[in-house]
């Protein structure tokens, strides 16, 4: 992230974050800070009225530019389209908290399923894809841009290196998913 707005107080002046469920609960809590430090906001989730209240106390109480984007999150084209209005809207995203839920639940999965060679997020995204549409394009979308990529590099190696040493068999008793841990 770009440190030219930490003298006045806001480290994350003129960054652009995504937050899904931005509306409501953790996600409204989330928005508050972001928007504390400087961030401009794309706010995400399915209650427009929600959205569209939280993105207008935001704008009142910290001077940033705030998009309440209504969509479900759970239908792949939707992510798709509501990241790309966003975008449109704001500029580039800096960062989304989805990032680090997406990465790690793909990389759960991917390990669960025995998907080989983790150390390529694009490649467990297409392999995710497969059989798991929604997992498989928010990682996909990720993992599409080479910023994004430049952005997840560190992080995800140690989360590899974790979850390779995870017996998932053993964990998961022989099932796939994780309802049964």
């Amino acid at each position: 992230m770009k440190a030219s707005g930490q003298s006045n107080g806001k480290p994350l002046q003129g960054q652009h974050a995504v937050v899904t469920g931005g509306g409501r609960g953790i996600g409204k809590a989330i928005v508050y800070e972001l928007a504390r430090f400087g961030a401009h906001l794309s706010l995400m989730g399915r209650d427009e009225a929600a959205l569209a209240a939280t993105a207008q106390e935001l704008r009142t109480a910290h001077d940033v530019k705030v998009e309440a984007i209504a969509a479900d999150l759970s239908v792949p084209q939707a992510i798709q389209t509501a990241f790309g209005a966003s975008a449109q809207r704001l500029g580039a995203h800096s960062f989304a908290d989805g990032y680090a839920q997406a990465v790690t639940f793909g990389l759960l999965m991917a390990r669960a399923w025995g998907i080989a060679g983790l150390a390529g997020l694009h490649k467990v995204a297409e392999s995710l894809k497969k059989s798991n549409t929604l997992i498989g394009t928010a990682l996909q979308l990720l993992t599409d841009n080479a910023d994004t990529r430049t952005a997840l590099a560190t992080s995800p190696g140690t989360l590899e290196r974790v979850l390779e040493v995870v017996d998932w068999p053993k964990l998961s008793k022989g099932k796939t998913d994780s309802s049964t841990c």
